[in-house]
């Protein structure tokens, strides 16, 4: 009854698949339809209709065993929580500010794209969070990128990302800065230092 109760509560998001999740199981009978992953590591994000409550949807994230489910998992992760209100500070307590004191290794040339996350101004002073991520598939944290202030055809080096992507840097001057991320030049963004 409870789960019933649950799977008519309106829209879900339900991770899994009909041999880890009941809830799954349940709509894949409910549906009649076979909720597999077309091949072994394969997974995927789909939204269907509630077939428990009218006009409402779930969200489903599977696959065909347990780490095609994680792939999934990872893979709407990675591509949405940079849209959410409060992105920036979802990994609070996971990041390690220590990398920014080891050597600068030199970065492997990749075609791989990133993309940048830094806020639009600040104050002088305060650190900021620079958030660096691959928006190639599956998308994820760039860990071990370097960060470039660019000023005048010249590029200073802030930092290499830690393992979340991140780097901290507090700017001294107030000013319109250049952000660069690895060596595209597409990775830019202007941060005003107030």
């Amino acid at each position: 009854p409870e789960a019933q109760k649950i799977l008519q509560s309106g829209n879900l998001i339900l991770v899994g698949n009909p041999k880890s999740n009941a809830f799954i199981a349940r709509v894949a009978d409910a549906v009649n339809e076979a909720i597999h992953a077309p091949e072994k590591d394969a997974g995927w994000v789909t939204i269907l209709d509630n077939p428990f409550s009218e006009g409402h949807k779930i969200l489903l994230l599977s696959g065909a065993d347990e780490k095609a489910v994680e792939k999934a998992a990872s893979d709407f992760l990675y591509r949405y929580w940079r849209h959410a209100k409060d992105a920036i500070t979802f990994r609070v307590g996971m990041h390690s500010e220590q990398y920014q004191a080891q050597p600068v290794r030199e970065e492997a040339e990749e075609d791989v794209p990133l993309e940048l996350i830094i806020p639009d101004q600040a104050r002088v002073g305060q650190k900021i969070r620079i958030l660096v991520y691959r928006s190639s598939e599956p998308p994820g944290p760039a860990t071990g990128k370097t960060v470039w202030l660019i000023s005048n055809s010249s590029r200073t080096l802030l930092g290499e990302t830690s393992t979340t992507g991140e780097l901290f840097y507090t700017f001294e001057k107030t000013g319109r800065y250049e952000i660069q991320a690895g060596r595209s030049s597409q990775s830019k963004k202007i941060i005003e230092i107030q």
